[in-house]
């Protein structure tokens, strides 16, 4: 039954106001509450001296973000963390505080102009930043970095599901797309010893990708790639991953990435795209609010099981399957389209 009267009109405030939530969540993360707790709880009044912060106003948020599970609050009045807040912690092994900062900062200031993408189809970061977003990244080193660091904390959290969920027997040489940090070819290697990866992204971009591959005792096994796959990308792989990386550009963008990997690859080779695949019906999905933000800040879209399915099919190449992972994510799976 659907909600109505004062109920339906109580939850609509509810979604309108929402925002309010998601702004003090990311006013903790720039304060950096959750690392001022680590050691140990702490008192308004220490936390504020800490970070900054006006004693009184700052409690009034650590009060409402316990209200929602966020921190927790002691008898004797001192705030702890709760399993909420520990990967909001910067020290943290599954810290999100960089994801949590971008989408609070320039992801969040695009939004202020979602009109301008619903008259025009256009993003709303062009309007509000007077570029396109990575043309601001490549003007804003700070702000290139944060997004750098945000995309690693996702990769971070989701690429070893990504990596389990697919039986890469007979991949020899993964190939990458667009990998960032190379979080996904890591997991996968790590799986799968015989293998070997190409890892290629921006020069910028792979110039971090160092540690990430050190830490997982890859490095070896790794040949990290400065370039643009607009381009082209390193012929002769097996399977070509592109985790995450074609949310953010419109179909035709999206068919020349893809059509440079069906050129590139071997025979019997394959193409793994990790993302989410948006379900039919109208039944709530977080892919549905993520293609919003996607279409505001970047132009490109999160689609459907048939939307890629087109796409593929435009660069020369078959979906195969889309395999579930424990995660959100899918991996729709696609060859060759004919020799």
């Amino acid at each position: 039954m659907t909600e109505e009267g004062p109920a339906a009109a109580q939850r609509l405030i509810e979604l309108a106001t929402a925002e309010w939530v998601s702004r003090a969540v990311w006013a903790a993360a720039e304060l950096g509450l959750a690392d001022l707790m680590a050691d140990g709880s702490r008192s308004a009044d220490e936390l504020a001296r800490s970070c900054g912060a006006h004693t009184g106003a700052l409690e009034r948020l650590l009060r409402a973000l316990v209200g929602v599970g966020v921190f927790r609050r002691e008898a004797d009045g001192r705030y702890g963390l709760t399993p909420l807040s520990e990967p909001m912690r910067e020290g943290s092994p599954t810290t999100l505080r960089s994801l949590l900062r971008y989408v609070g900062g320039d992801n969040r200031r695009a939004w202020d102009e979602v009109l301008h993408t619903l008259a025009t189809g256009r993003p709303a970061f062009e309007r509000a930043f007077g570029a396109s977003f990575f043309e601001h990244l490549t003007a804003n080193p700070e702000a290139e970095r944060l997004f750098a660091d945000a995309m690693a904390e996702r990769h971070r959290a989701l690429d070893p599901v990504v990596a389990e969920a697919y039986d890469f027997t007979g991949v020899r040489t993964l190939v990458d797309v667009g990998g960032g940090h190379g979080f996904l070819a890591a997991a996968i290697l790590r799986r799968n010893p015989g293998m070997r990866a190409i890892l290629l992204d921006r020069p910028e971009v792979v110039a971090g990708a160092g540690p990430t591959l050190a830490a997982a005792g890859v490095a070896d096994r790794v040949e990290v790639v400065g370039g643009d796959f607009f381009a082209g990308v390193p012929a002769g792989g097996d399977a070509y991953a592109l985790g995450a990386v074609l949310y953010d550009w419109d179909d035709e963008q999206c068919v020349a990435i893809l059509g440079n990997c069906r050129r590139a690859m071997g025979d019997g080779g394959r193409v793994l795209i990790a993302e989410i695949v948006i379900p039919t019906g109208d039944g709530p999905h977080y892919g549905k609010v993520l293609d919003l933000n996607i279409m505001v800040v970047f132009g490109g879209r999160a689609r459907t099981e048939e939307e890629h399915r087109r796409v593929l099919g435009a660069a020369g190449l078959r979906l195969s399957r889309v395999i579930p992972t424990a995660s959100r994510l899918s991996l729709v799976e696609a060859f060759r389209l004919g020799p």
